[in-house]
């Protein structure tokens, strides 16, 4: 289950983030939150129930002990539970001191963490990051990382459902990928594009040719 946990004291905001993400991306289970203390929480509940967070969407300025503060500390808290989360973080304040420092000492380094400021369609471009990072996990647990190799036990496997599900994806989400993705997939998935409306993918790819 890809498990999204969001912190996001805005009620209407929050709900429009939930609809847009669930419009797009399937098989999906929301944490919400609207406090600094429910997020924490909620983190801290999950990782005791060994229940993994895929994704956690941040704002930057929490109601926190009655009162709002701009706080990056529970980044560093769903971080340290679960290191291989995707952090966003989306806030009005992009221009504050604790959120650029903050960004600059743990962001600058780590292809996980991602900055969006709410302003034009960023909801837009955070649920494309979304794809991505739900395409991406799927080819992990598929294929070596970062080789872009058929992982033997999965064609010792034939893992032919799960199969279905990742090709069923591409295709699906073959046009919001960045190029980077792309050619990942390529080395090991044809993708027929001769049909705009109906891309078909399967296994084989230029490590095949």
């Amino acid at each position: 289950m890809y498990r999204v946990l969001i912190a996001e004291d805005n009620e209407p905001t929050r709900r429009r983030v939930i609809e847009e993400i669930s419009s797009d991306i399937s098989e999906i289970e929301f944490l919400q939150a609207a406090t600094f203390e429910e997020a924490e929480k909620l983190i801290r509940e999950a990782h005791a129930d060994g229940i993994e967070i895929r994704v956690a969407i941040l704002d930057s300025q929490m109601p926190r002990a009655g009162a709002l503060v701009i706080s990056m500390d529970l980044c560093n808290i769903v971080s340290a539970k679960f290191p291989d989360v995707l952090v966003i973080h989306c806030t009005a304040f992009a221009g504050d001191p604790t959120v650029e420092k903050h960004v600059q000492e743990r962001h600058s380094a780590r292809r996980v963490h991602e900055f969006f400021p709410k302003t034009g369609n960023w909801i837009e471009a955070l649920v494309s990051e979304l794809v991505r990072d739900k395409v991406e996990r799927e080819l992990n647990s598929f294929f070596s990382v970062g080789r872009g190799v058929a992982h033997p036990m999965f064609r010792q496997r034939g893992a032919t459902f799960d199969l279905a599900d990742l090709t069923q994806d591409i295709a699906r989400y073959w046009s919001r990928l960045p190029e980077e993705t792309r050619a990942r997939i390529l080395n090991d998935f044809d993708v027929d594009e001769s049909n705009p409306t109906r891309i078909v993918v399967s296994l084989g790819g230029r490590d095949g040719d």
